[in-house]
């Protein structure tokens, strides 16, 4: 009987709109259905990033999972909708909640729906300081870099407070 491939999945977590831990946390809860839940990041308050808006709640977590990287950003896609977020505009608003499909172990995909390594990782304090947490020696695919090399060498270190820690 053939194994199914199990991928190491870094998935990004916001909101900014309404009861934004109740929302994270029933995401969190959600993606369970995914695959197996591994590690949950400490929760970091940020400015937001791209517009004026309100203030994020941002994490990381970890799931190890058999979907392939197009099912697993469907899954979340579908997590988003489920969840109230309505996308209006194209660019950066204020969300109810955003997931984001970071890394799929070490798979480099570019296609019109997905693109992993997220292209915008090294840029974003946001990402790098709840993933430095949960897996600082992780080698980003494309890059060749860790996630705390990344972290050292990210120039966004403004606007981000720890929130609480479950």
């Amino acid at each position: 009987m053939l194994e199914a491939k199990i991928t190491q999945y870094f998935i990004g977590l916001g909101s900014n709109m309404g009861e934004r831990d109740r929302t994270l946390r029933s995401a969190i809860e959600q993606l369970g259905a995914a695959g197996k839940l591994v590690a949950e990041s400490p929760w970091y308050e940020t400015k937001s990033w791209g517009f004026t808006g309100l203030d994020f709640l941002n994490l990381v977590v970890e799931i190890h999972s058999e979907l392939d990287p197009e099912a697993m950003l469907f899954f979340c896609l579908s997590l988003e909708n489920q969840l109230g977020r309505q996308r209006t505009v194209s660019g950066y608003q204020d969300r109810v909640i955003d997931i984001d499909v970071l890394y799929a172990g070490d798979c480099v995909l570019k296609s019109n729906k997905l693109t992993v390594p997220h292209p915008l990782i090294p840029l974003r304090n946001f990402v790098l300081a709840p993933l430095v947490k949960i897996a600082p020696n992780f080698v980003c695919p494309s890059s060749k870099k860790s996630v705390a090399q990344l972290w050292e060498e990210c120039n966004d270190k403004g606007g981000l407070s720890l929130w609480k820690q479950y």
